[in-house]
């Protein structure tokens, strides 16, 4: 006879697949706000309230259960609609278009177990009573329950203000599963259970659970604030979802808790932000990845409550997003479709490469096509810095800007459907082993994950079979995870190679000229920080000297009127009065004043206006000393002399011990410092040799490359020593050779400061004659338009002196506004939205008298019209000026009776396009060049070397197209790329 049974299953079942299943506390909540994506939720919220061990309130605004809802689902382990088909009703979607079902186990919302132990959870469904149930975890953890014993308790209330008053009674009944209730039978098996885990616990040497439970739960503190925050709560909505978690674990103790400084506490903070900080992808731009809509339309946040002020954690308000980094140097952007192939752009040290990049799957890898194993397209993008300031192409502000966002944000994702995957982009994470090519071959292999920013974006409808595993720790290991990650590695293994390593050719064509621009950028900084430094002790021995001066020519003074001499005795007295003076004098020398003194220079003038004085004063003195000298003569010269001889030698002395002294002291600290490098550097290098040794130890590397990494640890070592002493020694050897660093140093810096304060004159003064040139003659066309009318008026009316007047005033008016009009270009100085009408609209009006008398059309299409731009309209308007009237010059010089300009965008391009004759292939590579011109009558070959300049200030650049695909019309067509434009 064949028996059948079943499956029983204990009550830690619960346990297991909840709180021992998620990984950490920061990936429970995300697995709670995915199923809040799930409802049609807009926006979660985390608020956590300080009070005992902590109150935190998980919300949402989604469509909420009703009772049937919460039995049929939320109670049933592993059984849910995800699994099947069924689709939420648009009536239930707030207004949302149709979103891809994130959950697979139907076990997420078990892991709220890991938030703390005592759960109280509040749903509202739209016209529909609110559900309220009470449960606390650790009834779960009893091994001698089975999960039938465990009765959780549930009520519907209409109205909000009942959901309290309803507290104790589920309070109640939740404690009859410990004390057993009113059913002998039942109430015998409960306390038999937990008599049995108090004494397992007792032989253990801890204390009875229950009556830790029965303890924790008559004093819990629900109150209604802990709700004020949630949409429902404050009647924004009618439906939603709401968990009041009491008893919090450590991980969201430490958030409020400040006293909580040691290194767990620490770590548990940044895991969270780590985890939890870029929960909605923070990458993504439609129509470049392709594989979900870039906005999923959901907001998060996590509030510590303390005095009614909230401090924001994290939250969809405080993130980065990828506008901000499209100023990296090194971007990968782009698809790797269903044959493993990438397809997309690159930019490399500053540049976007021309054309379509393709990297190949590897050829030793088979891409699945069944069913059941297909990866599917999916998207991908990097953008990454370099790692030292000499090798970046960034200015040094916005390296040190990416840098410490880097320390933030950092780090290489996976996101599904818009929400992050977890554990990928933390840093105990390795999944595309970035970090171990690194240590085989860190200048090759190039990413790290401390300097990258970048995600891989996959959907659940394209990628089927990439499944989360039971905990979310990371992708179930099937066959498509490991193509997937094979795919990925391998576009970063190939453009680490041809484009951003130690190997590619960009580096090396690269590299050595933005050394070469970093070498002069820290040459100007450093004489930019020498200049300060001699401007603050200028400016602070100047105040000195300016209190203490006056002080001592009023002593010199009253010397001087009192100074009598009668005989022989009163000359040594006076000249020793007189050499006292003279060093005093001498400390009040002030030297190294700056050319530009500013609001010094009335202080200055009468610092030396009293130097002067004083100086008259000793000198004046000394004479009559002199005189006194031939008059009288002292009795004995010989001991004069010596009596003399001496004190200056004396006062030489001290001078010249006071000298060495200041020497030394600096020596002494530079000692210190190159003791202190040397040092530092010797740790590190032992530190980084230990970890090398380890890891061969342990069996990570083999022992070839662990030599290759110690070989490559010296090289690297000695090159930051190189870098480090080198500046010292050579410093200390001029001085050996008695030549004078700060004069050769500040002259370089006055002459530097000259050359490029004539540079800039140079450029205004390019720019006023472009203005000039312009202006000139649209005057001159006023000019003519005015002569022509005054001409056609009745000649008794031109005889008559008001008439006489006006033109004698008209043309006075025109000379002066001729001369006058460069001035205005000028602009006001404040950054405005520029939409491409604007600009139409400008260079329409500015050129309506040359475009309407040579029939020329100026058309903007659509595209450009809706294109806009963050900037200063004085920098951008005289660079659509500049191109159009080249533009309308050689359009007009043409034989073409349809005479056209076009403003147009292509990709990412505004062009400026005309039908006149082009430019001569042999003359565009001079078109940027200050002076050159090919205009036989009027040219002065500045206007695009300024329209360059321009647009290179702002961050920007232009350049002529060669390509016919971006040519609008078949002239001369130029192309300018605005960093931070705006595209419909």
């Amino acid at each position: 006879m064949i028996d059948t049974i079943s499956f029983q299953a204990k009550a830690r079942t619960v346990d297991h697949l909840g709180r021992e299943q998620i990984a950490d506390c920061p990936t429970a909540i995300s697995e709670l706000w995915k199923n809040s994506f799930d409802a049609y939720a807009r926006n979660v919220g985390l608020d956590l309230y300080p009070v005992g061990e902590g109150v935190a309130t998980l919300w949402d605004d989604g469509h909420g259960m009703d009772r049937a809802d919460f039995l049929e689902r939320w109670l049933v382990v592993g059984t849910e609609s995800k699994a099947s088909s069924e689709s939420t009703p648009r009536s239930e979607r707030n207004g949302l278009r149709e979103r891809p079902k994130l959950g697979q186990k139907g076990i997420g919302r078990l892991s709220c177990a890991n938030l703390g132990p005592t759960l109280l959870l509040i749903s509202k469904r739209r016209a529909s009573p609110f559900i309220i149930s009470l449960i606390d975890w650790r009834l779960f953890e009893n091994p001698f329950l089975n999960l039938s014993d465990i009765e959780l308790p549930v009520q519907e209330v209409v109205r909000q203000e009942d959901i309290f008053a309803a507290l104790p009674a589920l309070l109640s009944k939740l404690l009859n599963n410990v004390t057993g209730g009113d059913e002998p039978e039942r109430s015998g098996r409960i306390k038999k259970a937990w008599s049995a885990f108090d004494t397992l616990s007792a032989a253990q040497s801890s204390p009875a659970p229950s009556d830790v439970l029965l303890s924790s739960l008559g004093s819990l503190r629900f109150e209604e604030r802990h709700l004020d925050n949630w949409p429902l709560w404050k009647g924004e909505c009618d439906h939603g979802t709401a968990m009041l978690v009491s008893g919090l674990n450590f991980d969201l103790q430490v958030l409020f808790d400040t006293t909580l400084v040691d290194s767990s506490a620490q770590g548990a903070r940044a895991r969270f932000f780590e985890t939890l900080s870029s929960f909605v992808d923070p990458f993504a731009s439609e129509g470049v990845s392709g594989t979900y809509a870039a906005d999923p339309e959901f907001s998060y946040s996590v509030q510590v409550w303390n005095d009614l002020m909230p401090r924001e954690i994290v939250g969809s308000n405080k993130e980065f997003n990828r506008r901000e980094l499209e100023g990296l140097e090194h971007q990968i952007d782009g698809i790797i479709d269903k044959n493993g192939v990438f397809k997309g752009r690159i930019k490399t040290f500053g540049k976007w490469l021309e054309g379509e990049c393709i990297i190949e799957p590897p050829e030793d890898l088979i891409i699945p096509s069944r069913s059941d194993t297909i990866v599917g397209p999916f998207g991908l993008f990097i953008a990454a810095m370099e790692f030292e300031l000499r090798n970046t192409s960034l200015p040094s502000a916005e390296f040190e800007h990416f840098r410490q966002l880097a320390e933030k944000y950092s780090g290489f994702m996976m996101f599904r459907d818009g929400l992050r995957v977890l554990p990928y982009g933390r840093t105990d994470n390795d999944f595309f082993e970035i970090e171990s090519r690194r240590t085989k071959h860190a200048g090759r292999e190039f990413w790290n994950h401390r300097q990258m920013f970048g995600r891989v974006a996959i959907a659940r409808s394209r990628n089927p079979n990439l499944r989360d595993k039971a905990g979310r720790e990371g992708l179930l290991d099937n066959r498509s995870a490991k193509v997937l990650r094979e795919l990925v590695s391998n576009v970063l293994r190939q453009a680490a190679r041809r484009y951003f390593g130690t190997a590619s050719e960009y580096r090396k064509e690269n590299l050595p000229e933005i050394r070469s621009a970093y070498d002069a950028r820290k040459a100007t900084a450093e004489r930019e920080k020498l200049r300060l430094r001699n401007s603050r002790a200028f400016r602070t021995r100047l105040k000195v000297v300016s209190e203490t001066l006056p002080l001592f020519r009023n002593e010199v003074e009253a010397f001087a009127s009192q100074l009598q001499i009668q005989n022989s005795k009163d000359i040594e007295p006076a000249q020793e009065r007189l050499e006292a003076f003279r060093e005093r004098l001498a400390e009040h020398a002030l030297t190294g004043a700056p050319k530009s003194l500013g609001t010094m220079a009335a202080k200055y003038e009468a610092y030396r206006s009293d130097l002067r004085l004083t100086k008259s004063l000793i000198q004046d003195a000394e004479t009559q000393v002199s005189t006194a000298m031939e008059q009288f003569g002292p009795p004995d010269p010989a001991i004069y002399l010596e009596r003399q001889a001496k004190r200056n030698q004396r006062a030489y002395s001290t001078s010249l011990r006071k000298r060495r002294d200041a020497v030394q002291e600096v020596l002494k600290a530079q000692l210190k410092n190159t003791m202190d490098l040397e040092q530092g550097r010797l740790t590190e290098f032992e530190s980084d040799t230990d970890a090398i040794l380890k890891r061969h130890d342990a069996g990570q590397v083999s022992f070839k490359d662990a030599s290759d990494q110690l070989m490559r640890l010296r090289e690297h070592s000695e090159q930051i020593s190189e870098d480090l002493f080198a500046p010292y020694l050579r410093a200390l050897e001029i001085l050996q050779e008695n030549i004078d660093l700060d004069h050769l140093i500040t002259f370089g810096i006055n002459e530097a400061n000259e050359l490029r304060g004539e540079v800039d004159r140079l450029t205004q003064l390019a720019q006023l004659g472009i203005a000039v040139e312009i202006s000139g003659h649209e005057l001159q066309d006023y000019d003519d338009l005015i002569a022509d009318a005054f001409r056609k008026l009745p000649g008794e009316v031109r005889r008559l002196k008001a008439v006489r007047d006006i033109e004698l005033g008209v043309e006075g008016l025109t000379d002066q506004l001729r001369f006058l009009s460069p001035l205005r270009l000028a602009g006001q100085k404040v950054r405005t939205k520029i939409k491409g009408d604007d600009i139409a609209k400008y260079v329409r009006d500015f050129f309506r008298l040359q475009i309407n008398g040579n029939h020329i059309k100026i058309e903007a299409t659509p595209a450009f019209n809706r294109f806009s731009i963050f900037d200063f309209q004085s920098r951008l308007y005289p660079v659509f000026i500049n191109l159009v009237n080249n533009a309308i010059y050689w359009v007009s010089n043409s034989n073409d009776q349809d005479k056209r300009i076009i403003l147009d965008v292509i990709g990412d391009d505004v062009i400026v396009s005309d039908n006149g004759p082009g430019v001569n292939s042999e003359d565009r590579s001079e078109l940027f060049t200050l002076f050159f011109t090919r205009k036989a009558h009027g040219g002065r070959g500045v206007g695009l070397y300024l329209t360059r300049a321009n647009l290179v200030s702002g961050g920007h650049s232009i350049k002529y197209v060669e390509d016919a695909a971006l040519m609008p019309l078949k002239g001369a067509n130029f192309a300018i790329k605005f960093q931070g434009a705006e595209f419909d």
